[in-house]
């Protein structure tokens, strides 16, 4: 076979207005495969028609041409022009008959791909329904998805449906005739994307509106798919809610050209009849803001009921919103937003769920603040010991609450680990949640409390329902060692493909000062909300990123940094060369005086309150430069907190320091030294509400009380040395 290459020409044009771009390009030895996507603008994709098993055709159309014609315009285009597949049912046709057509072939996917789509059907609730089945080896499986029948709409619907399957397979549309056989049944833009679609009614609006879609009748003005901040200043987000980042994306009102009595309608998909709950992030900041409403509109009479409202300003931060639903009739979920008093009245939305199997509670089926009993959660039976549900101070001294984290007062509850007598080290206790179905993603957040010298080890695990006996489960949080006498949260987010359990697993440390505790559970849809609180186990750092105007970024790291004599070598949340830690790296192409800032979320509360930031850093080196820390305003200007300069040796220190304000971003800016022997290193960044008070225990005495205590979690040796040294430590210091 002759070897050929592939040129791809571009030719100016008659003006500078000429750009011509390209993209994503590949190779495929063989044919190329079917396509994902099909528009039915030029063609049908390879879609085929049934030739034995059905009574009628789909037919592939201009939208003018639909017979019936009660939709004129395709998807795709929104023009009469444009293309769309239509079963061709004419007065001929007989309730009951069905149209049958398939798509090319797929690979197997056992984890699934999500298939998308617009369909229309006309609105006669007589008319018949669309199906969505897999055919594998010639045999029909499913259907998978059906659409709702009596559902009255003019307009285009959005549906999705994961379809998995262990061999090649055909996706097949199947249209149905009802009792009003000359009908219109339409599909639009169909695609396939790799990985199982979100839950019905999630959308965190990172790629699209998902099943969201701007009305075309009914209000003035469209939702508008954003980053960043809002064209105007004093109004709108700067950040998204689920990335809590400049570049994730959220809906909004833009209210700069607008007039009284100006609304903008977002629509969701139909959903079925139900009690359900809609819950959603909102931002309502300007002192021009309008109304945020949230409507049902019943999907056989149209009938459209206030469900609940908002209005004014809410200040430069995103709140939960949450509503009940309940129809005897399919509906579907109206968001209005309302024009205010000026052009500082922008309101957006993001995170939006939709859950069909109840109405909405307070309380989670997994939540629990432990005030009233054990919530459904279980000990183990093959664990060494129980954890204790208690209020006020545990029995042992220096270690353990003296408050729980939901009324902060002595005579609230949590649970714990009692690490005294008869306890000893290595024993193992775990409890857990009852079963929980198969989710897409879900943020599960807690508080825990690890106070004493002698803490060990705290884990969050998931078990799946198909797991072997015997196996306890994947860690998928994990944190180590004395935190000092605080409630610190922690959260994690959790995708299974079957349902599971939730596992607290805690170890007894060297002495009885060890004691662990958990409080304030909570799982919700969606993934977890940035967190100023940080250990950096995760690569996605807790929603801190990278500044984009500085010189170079942060790097993610853990064991040695590349360059010699330089940097940790060990993190602290594991004092392991496996843990991680976020540093600059000082060796070239970085160049003395260059620097990397790393922001940390937005931090915006009702009050302005006092908190106390902590950390560690690491800054060992002959060239080691400079570690700034500060606060940056919306405005992003920025104010110096503190600055440590100079080689410190080569160990962790920890610092602590107290900021006032509200509105604020957290900023570590590591500026280069006079050579390559000059990394800085970061962890364990936490925030909590007050002042520092007993945070800022000597940083020396900390390190050494960490190390001793590693030492015991690896071998176990006589407390009383372990006292001994930190009582010298602290005569010394």
């Amino acid at each position: 076979m002759a070897f050929s290459s592939i040129v791809f020409e571009g030719i100016i044009g008659s003006s500078f207005e000429s750009d011509i771009a390209i993209d994503d390009i590949k190779y495929y030895n063989g044919i190329c495969p079917p396509s994902r996507t099909c528009d039915f603008e030029a063609s049908d994709c390879s879609w085929k028609q049934e030739a034995v098993l059905d009574d009628f055709d789909w037919v592939r159309g201009k939208a003018s041409e639909v017979p019936s014609g009660s939709l004129y315009n395709d998807h795709t285009t929104g023009t009469p022009a444009g293309n769309v597949l239509f079963a061709n049912t004419t007065s001929e046709r007989a309730p009951g008959d069905q149209a049958l057509i398939y798509s090319p072939s797929y690979d197997a996917t056992e984890e699934g791909d999500c298939m998308t789509f617009w369909y229309h059907i006309h609105n006669d609730p007589n008319e018949g329904y669309l199906a969505v089945w897999e055919s594998i080896n010639g045999a029909l499986y499913g259907p998978y998805w059906t659409s709702t029948v009596g559902v009255t709409s003019n307009d285009w619907q959005f549906a999705s449906v994961t379809l998995k399957s262990n061999a090649t397979f055909q996706v097949v549309l199947q249209a149905v005739v009802g009792v009003t056989t000359a009908a219109d049944m339409l599909v639009d833009d169909i695609t396939f994307e790799y990985g199982a679609c979100a839950p019905p009614g999630f959308c965190d609006f990172e790629s699209d509106y998902c099943y969201w879609t701007n009305t075309r009748t009914g209000d003035n003005f469209d939702w508008t798919l954003s980053s960043g901040a809002t064209p105007s200043v004093t109004t709108g987000p700067s950040k998204d809610h689920t990335l809590s980042s400049s570049s994730g994306h959220y809906v909004f009102i833009e209210t700069s050209t607008l007039v009284a009595g100006d609304k903008a309608w977002l629509i969701s998909e139909f959903s079925p009849p139900s009690d359900g709950c809609f819950t959603f992030w909102y931002h309502m900041y300007g002192a021009g803001v309008g109304e945020l409403n949230v409507y049902l509109i019943d999907g056989v009479n149209g009938n459209m009921a206030l469900e609940w409202s908002e209005s004014g300003n809410h200040g430069d931060r995103w709140v939960k919103g949450q509503v009940s639903t309940s129809n005897l009739n399919p509906y579907q979920i109206a968001i209005e937003a309302t024009y205010g008093a000026n052009y500082t009245g922008d309101i957006a939305i993001d995170d939006t769920f939709i859950t069909v199997d109840g109405l909405c509670n307070e309380s989670g089926e997994w939540d629990c603040d432990f005030e009233d009993d054990w919530c459904g959660y279980t000990q183990a039976q093959d664990d060494t010991f129980d954890w204790t549900r208690l209020t006020g101070a545990t029995s042992s001294l220096d270690t353990g609450p003296s408050i729980d984290h939901t009324t902060g007062t002595a005579t609230g509850y949590y649970v714990f680990i009692e690490t005294s007598s008869p306890r000893v080290p290595g024993d193992e206790a775990r409890f857990m949640s009852t079963l929980i179905p198969t989710t897409y993603r879900q943020c599960f957040t807690f508080y825990y409390h690890m106070f004493g010298p002698t803490v060990e080890t705290l884990n969050v695990l998931t078990r799946r329902n198909d797991s072997a006996p015997g196996d306890i489960g994947n860690v998928v949080w994990s944190s180590q060692g004395e935190k000092g006498d605080v409630w610190y949260p922690g959260s994690v987010v959790i995708a299974e493909q079957v349902a599971f359990q939730v596992v607290f697993q805690a170890y007894v440390g060297a002495s009885f000062t060890g004691d662990i505790a958990i409080d304030d559970i909570r799982i919700y849809p969606g993934d977890c909300p940035a967190t100023p609180t940080c250990d950096f186990e995760n690569s996605l750092l807790c929603g801190y990123r990278q500044d984009t105007t500085d010189n170079f970024d942060w790097t993610y790291g853990s064991g040695d940094t590349p360059t010699s004599l330089t940097g940790p070598s060990v993190d602290v949340t594991y004092g392991t060369a496996y843990g991680h830690y976020m540093y600059i790296e000082a060796s070239q192409p970085s160049s003395p005086g260059a620097k990397a800032r790393l922001i940390g979320p937005h931090i915006s509360t009702d009050t302005t309150l006092t908190v106390c930031w902590s950390l560690y850093f690491h800054m060992y080196g002959q060239d080691v430069g400079t570690l700034n820390i500060l606060t940056q305003n919306a405005d992003a200007t920025s104010t110096i907190v503190t600055s440590l300069a100079g080689d410190q040796g080569n160990q962790w220190y920890s610092t602590a320091f107290e900021i006032t304000s509200n509105g604020y971003e957290i900023v570590f800016e590591g500026v280069v030294g006079s050579g390559e022997e000059g990394d800085i290193a970061i962890d364990n960044v936490r925030m909590i509400e007050g002042s520092c008070g007993g945070l800022c225990l000597h940083r020396k005495v900390k390190q050494l009380m960490k190390n001793e205590r590693r030492q015991f979690s690896k071998h176990v040796v006589d407390s009383k040395t372990y006292v001994r040294k930190v009582q010298m430590y602290f005569q010394y210091v």
